[in-house]
């Protein structure tokens, strides 16, 4: 374990690349400067402050831990480093293993407090007590199974990934991505638990979730992001000592925001009201594989462009052993596939309002759907084997993905009576589409790829050019159900219910 640490100082001291939140000292400040670091690492006593007047003892003490590792790590890399001797390096190492770790910790709890696995409001969503006082949702505890997916197992997962991969040369590149999957993973697991799978729908498909979503995670997020880089690029370290307090300020109005018990319906915290500023926005939900997917494929094609220098028709399908372009497919595709998955099963509930369709049509799109599933499984896996590593798994996974998706979208667009109507043209074209752009795919793949020894000499532009196709194509699909996903969930149960608990 010495030599980890060793080899995790040594790369922060002599790279500037991949730095992180934690990272914001990288080098040896003077003395003003290093005040200066020390003083914006005390902001983020900010929203322990506001929690521990809440009454949430966990954040209290996740934001105050926060800024006492981030104060002491800037200490010790500061001019007093030298002066301490082995035992001060050996310190500073430990310092900013434990500081990067918790810095990434402490964004996923932010995060978790927007998504709902620390929200005390969807944390105890239709428990008999917060019917009759909604108030006292704020004052209970969490459940046992919230407490073991968002606090317990990213601990131990981010420890553990520390201990083996710290000294990686893209650790951070690995790092972000096993905290996006722990915030996907986390996420699906506590919408999907008994407690609250049948509440799931007057949440996440209303409007004021997304857009609370947006406002105080998404959007404060990418700014960040963007700034932190220009700041790294510039090297300007007086502009990067001020980003703890851009974050402290964002996480304490977080957690106003979610705890706030008092608002009414012009505010962002009652996202579970049933009202017309609260919409139902399910046809919305059905484009986000689009909205995610598209600009993933984009921005990975410009990224290999300008890490290389020239176009050279990359695969994005064997992207993932390309940098950074192969990280930022893992990092986009992660939840586009879970889009898609979500899509699948808002397609798939339409079916239960079939009355005067056949038992066979219903059927066909039922299968569809679960065929879908698996393909967007078989995609999941895709990502997680390297094409270095798992060559011969990582092709079968993307083909599996491919022909999976295509019989998905051939059942599912065949499953209505009159499959050639106005309003379901546009579906059945798409489904040639994209029907014949897999198949081509997987022949001219067979080909280029000598799978089957040939002379035919087909350019390897046209194999990417048609990969490019045959993955945008099922990313609009799912668009084209706008309409039946809509009409189903307007006049869902679950508000009638739901609006009676809150008359109650």
């Amino acid at each position: 374990m010495h030599s980890l640490a060793q080899g995790i100082y040594a790369e922060q001291v002599h790279t500037s690349s991949g730095t992180s939140l934690s990272s914001i000292a990288t080098g040896t400040p003077d003395g003003s400067m290093a005040l200066v670091l020390f003083i914006t690492s005390l902001a983020f006593l900010a929203p322990a402050r506001s929690a521990f007047n809440l009454g949430r003892l966990w954040h209290a003490w996740v934001f105050l831990l926060m800024a006492v590792v981030c104060a002491a790590d800037h200490i010790c890399n500061s001019d007093l480093h030298p002066q301490l001797g082995q035992a001060g390096a050996s310190l500073s190492q430990w310092l900013s293993m434990a500081h990067q770790g918790w810095s990434y910790f402490c964004f996923l709890q932010i995060a978790f407090l927007v998504m709902g696995p620390e929200d005390p409001h969807l944390q105890w969503i239709d428990h008999p007590v917060v019917h009759d006082t909604p108030k006292s949702s704020l004052s209970m505890a969490a459940p046992l199974h919230a407490i073991v997916l968002a606090r317990l197992l990213p601990m131990v997962a981010i420890a553990v990934f520390i201990c083996c991969f710290s000294s990686h040369e893209d650790f951070h590149w690995l790092f972000f991505i096993l905290t996006e999957t722990l915030l996907l993973f986390v996420c699906a697991a506590f919408w999907l638990h008994r407690d609250r799978r049948s509440s799931m729908p007057k949440v996440l498909l209303r409007m004021r979730f997304w857009r609370r979503l947006w406002n105080y995670c998404a959007l404060p997020g990418l700014l960040t992001a963007s700034i932190w880089v220009l700041t790294e690029s510039a090297e300007s370290k007086v502009v990067q000592a001020f980003l703890p307090v851009l974050i402290a300020v964002l996480a304490t109005r977080i957690i106003h925001v979610v705890h706030d018990s008092k608002s009414d319906l012009n505010t962002e915290a009652p996202i579970m009201n049933v009202s017309p500023q609260n919409q139902v926005i399910a046809r919305f939900l059905l484009g986000s594989a689009a909205l995610l997917g598209l600009p993933t494929l984009i921005v990975t094609l410009l990224l290999d462009w300008w890490s290389v220098g020239y176009w050279r028709w990359p695969m994005v399908c064997m992207s993932t052993r390309l940098r950074p372009s192969g990280y930022f497919a893992i990092i986009g595709f992660l939840p586009t596939f879970m889009a898609q998955a979500v899509a699948f099963r808002l397609i798939r509930s339409t079916s239960s309002n079939m009355s005067n369709s056949t038992e066979e049509i219903v059927l066909s799109k039922q299968l569809g759907c679960m065929i879908g599933y698996t393909s967007v499984l078989f995609g999941l896996l895709a990502l997680g084997l390297p094409q270095p590593l798992f060559p011969y798994m990582h092709t079968f996974c993307v083909i599996a993905f491919l022909c999976l998706m295509m019989v998905a979208v051939v059942l599912t667009t065949l499953s209505v009576r009159q499959p050639l109507a106005a309003g379901a043209r546009s579906r059945f074209v798409l489904m040639l589409a994209i029907f014949a752009s897999v198949m081509v795919f997987l022949t001219l793949l067979i080909l280029v790829q000598q799978l089957i020894p040939n002379t035919y000499g087909i350019p390897y532009q046209l194999l990417a050019a048609v990969e490019y196709v045959t993955l945008a194509l099922p990313m609009l699909w799912p668009t084209t159900w706008g309409l039946e996903v809509q009409a189903r969930w307007q006049t869902h149960k679950a508000w009638h219910t739901f609006r009676s608990n809150q008359m109650a």
